[in-house]
């Protein structure tokens, strides 16, 4: 499961990568994590979500990983989910435990590094 828009507006940037990017992918342009919301073809111009705005994500989370409603949630990007040691992506709208079977987390898409 690719990490997919919820609910709210966002502001996008655009962006040209350099191998393809799928829809749901998160790329890191140093030190901020956009979010794709289509697909975008190797050198050809596209648009990346920018931390800023209203919008929440439904983001997958690994099944060791715990949120509470509020806190930081972590990304790990090769893996493409919410996991501990990753990157900062936002924070939790409700709460969202891995290890009792939770398989995603809604996750306010956030500047301000953790």
């Amino acid at each position: 499961m690719a990490v997919e828009l919820h609910r709210g507006s966002t502001s996008m940037r655009d962006y040209t990568p350099t191998a393809a990017v799928s829809a749901g992918d998160v790329i890191t342009i140093a030190p901020l994590q956009y979010i794709a919301h289509r697909d975008i073809a190797a050198n050809e111009l596209g648009a990346l979500a920018c931390p800023a705005g209203t919008a929440a994500y439904k983001v997958p989370l690994d099944a060791t990983y715990t949120v509470a409603d509020g806190a930081a949630v972590l990304f790990n990007i090769s893996e493409g989910k919410a996991k501990a040691g990753g990157v900062h992506l936002g924070y939790a709208e409700g709460a969202a435990d891995g290890t009792a079977g939770a398989a995603y987390v809604y996750v306010r898409h956030d500047i301000t590094s953790a």
